[in-house]
């Protein structure tokens, strides 16, 4: 009883996604294009339903990292790092001129927001009419898109002309959240994203991207397929990504993404920092590479800051 009542109690918070940038494919050729770029099988997106997916290099190393849906019949659109738009658009344009689809950069078209909390459904379905129901659902109203992340989580592309009066309602009944808050949902969910430093560094399966839907082993060929369908069907996969907790300076700048964790003074590498983000109860939560034996260890350290494994909503396999 107690709970329910914290439940309802507890703030809910809208945060800008400025960090966060938008991608079309257009044209009657988009979804076989896409096909052939992506590890995220685009015959498989159902209508109204949103899915995670990665480009890759020829080694299998990932470029990007998206949500993707499908909006027109024609048209489909990739929300990812907004420092990612630039070399995606120019990497994506090497492979596009003998189809009939082109690329746009789609971030000035919306307003980015992400709605998490108790009351976050309530006041969606106030001001745009309806919530998706399920997870990486999403709904089209008077020209805005709503995907729902999660229980309470909801990532808002509003449309540009027209989102001032629901960021007014919006805004009336929510609390001001930060990017640290909407990173720290990411990392509690195990979704990792690839940011400019770590582009280009990590395979799909290091990422965990197998694991929540971004990589299909059916598919047929895209850019880097090969190196990863071998790493699953040939491969023992002996990194995977991992979350973390563990006590950090009130002051201290966070770990980037990309920043080597080390231990043991420094000596010892332990993994690769991905996501970090300062939780509730002063301490910091982070999505780290890791060998798989390192985490069976008990004297895990960074920076002399005991580590602590912490859950994710997926099950890791282990020797694989």
């Amino acid at each position: 009883m107690q709970q329910n009542q914290a439940q309802r109690t507890a703030p809910t918070f809208l945060v800008r996604l400025e960090h966060q940038g938008l991608l079309s494919v257009e044209g009657p050729d988009a979804g076989k294009f896409l096909q052939g770029q992506l590890t995220c099988d685009v015959r498989e997106l159902v209508p109204n339903h949103s899915q995670l997916g990665a480009q890759c290099n020829l080694q299998g190393r990932m470029m990007s990292t998206f949500r993707l849906l499908q909006d027109r019949e024609d048209r489909f659109i990739l929300r990812m790092a907004d420092g990612l738009l630039e070399p995606t658009l120019a990497a994506l344009n090497k492979y596009i001129v003998f189809s009939k689809a082109s690329l746009r950069n789609l971030t000035d078209d919306y307003t980015q927001v992400g709605v998490v909390g108790p009351q976050a459904r309530a006041l969606l379905s106030a001001c745009i009419g309806g919530v998706p129901e399920q997870d990486g659902d999403w709904l089209e109203d008077s020209g805005h898109l709503i995907i729902r992340l999660g229980e309470n989580r909801y990532e808002c592309w509003l449309e540009a002309q027209s989102a001032s009066p629901v960021l007014a309602q919006l805004a009336s009944h929510c609390q001001p959240g930060d990017q640290n808050l909407w990173t720290l949902q990411d990392i509690r969910a195990g979704w990792a994203e690839v940011q400019p430093n770590t582009r280009e560094i990590f395979t799909p399966q290091a990422l965990n991207y197998p694991l929540v839907g971004g990589v299909s082993f059916r598919k047929g060929c895209y850019t880097g397929q090969e190196v990863v369908a071998r790493l699953h069907y040939k491969g023992k996969l002996k990194r995977h990504m991992y979350r973390v907790g563990f006590s950090w300076p009130e002051q201290a700048p966070l770990p980037e993404p990309g920043d080597t964790l080390a231990g043991d003074g420094e000596r010892e590498v332990l993994g690769q920092c991905i996501l970090a983000a300062r939780g509730e109860d002063g301490m910091v939560e982070a999505l780290v590479v890791m060998n798989d034996s390192t985490t069976t260890r008990e004297d895990l350290e960074f920076k002399r800051q005991k580590l602590r494994l912490l859950p994710l909503p997926y099950a890791i396999p282990k020797g694989d």
